[in-house]
């Protein structure tokens, strides 16, 4: 089965929220994988890296906080976006949210609409930059092109 919209990882402690979260990305035809604490969630990465996480702060063991900041702490998975979907509303912890790696914030309890969208937005920008990145296959054959049109060219015209 093919997943167009994306991968993503579902990090709750709360079941009937994973349950909620879940049914609504699959009907979106993301792939979804849930885990109900940080560990889990690391253990998931480890298996297969998703392009993005969508996690609650408050959890037991280690919190959200701790989670992103141990993965944005390994390269292969700092790149990883992170959105925060949790009911804390108190301004220093969504200040914190960003300061330990996390992309966006989301309150709950929060609209399906909304998530939706600001999961496809993180997406999108995250495989535009994995696109332009050196070492990719999409920027070498963009490269390539690009330095065989101007090396054809009588002028040096932009790509």
């Amino acid at each position: 089965m093919l997943f167009p919209a994306g991968d993503i990882l579902i990090v709750d402690d709360d079941p009937p929220t994973l349950e909620m979260m879940e049914r609504m990305f699959h009907k979106a035809k993301y792939r979804v994988r849930t885990a109900s604490s940080g560990m889990q969630a690391l253990k998931a990465c480890q298996y297969r890296t998703p392009e993005l996480i969508l996690m609650d702060i408050s959890m037991p063991g280690m919190d959200g906080f701790q989670t992103c900041a141990k993965l944005q702490a390994t390269a292969k998975y700092s790149k990883i976006p992170v959105i925060f979907v949790s009911s804390l509303l108190d301004t220093q912890d969504k200040i914190k949210a960003f300061e330990v790696g996390g992309r966006d914030y989301v309150t709950k309890p929060f609209v399906g609409v909304e998530v939706m969208a600001r999961v496809e937005s993180q997406i999108h920008l995250a495989r535009l930059q994995s696109d332009l990145e050196p070492g990719t296959s999409t920027w070498a054959t963009r490269t390539r092109g690009c330095w065989r049109s101007i090396r054809s060219r009588p002028t040096s015209r932009p790509c």
